[in-house]
Parts: structure tokens; C-alpha cells; sequence
């Protein structure tokens, strides 16, 4: 990894409270974190997003509506709504 990349990651590291997980873990939450990031401006654990084991995948984040992780009845009705505008993007971190 590059200096930069490091440095950024160190940051993110400290400041998540994650700098004892071993470096490829901390890499998946900053990958996620910016990736997320990029398209919901609340605050979220990236915990949340991670999951876990899968072979390939680090983490997957559905936004609808700007909600991230509706409860069950508010993101059917959210996706119904949105699906009719077919505006929504699939985020996939790999």
C-alpha cells in the first residue's frame, strides 16, 4: 500500500477506533466507509455494512429513499415508491 494510503487509513483507523483490527479488516470499513459515504452523508457504523466471510464481497449498502436500513414496512413501501421513478443505484463494494 502506498504512503497515502496508509496515512489516510491510520487516520480513519484512530478516529473509528479500529486501529487493533489487523490491516485488510480495517481497509474493508475504510472502503466502505468512503464508498457509502459517497452517496449518505449521515453518520453509520460501518459495522453495519460489512458482511463478513462472504467470498468477494466486503460490504453492501441499500439506500432508498436517502434511509439506510429502513425498518421492514417503511422500505417496502420507500422501494415501491422509488422502484416506479427507476432512479435508485445498487452499491456493491468488492
Amino acid at each position: 500500500m502506498d504512503r497515502v494510503s496508509e496515512s489516510l487509513l491510520a487516520e480513519f483507523s484512530s478516529e473509528r477506533g479500529i486501529a487493533q483490527l489487523d490491516e485488510d479488516k480495517r481497509f474493508e470499513h475504510f472502503v466502505c466507509f468512503i464508498t457509502i459515504g459517497r452517496h449518505y452523508t449521515e453518520t453509520f457504523d460501518t459495522e453495519d455494512i460489512l458482511v463478513g466471510a462472504a467470498t468477494g464481497i466486503d460490504g453492501i449498502g441499500v439506500i432508498v429513499n436517502a434511509n439506510r436500513n429502513l425498518p421492514a414496512a417503511r422500505r417496502e413501501r420507500a422501494f415501491h415508491s422509488f422502484a416506479q421513478t427507476k432512479a435508485f443505484d445498487l452499491l456493491q463494494i468488492w
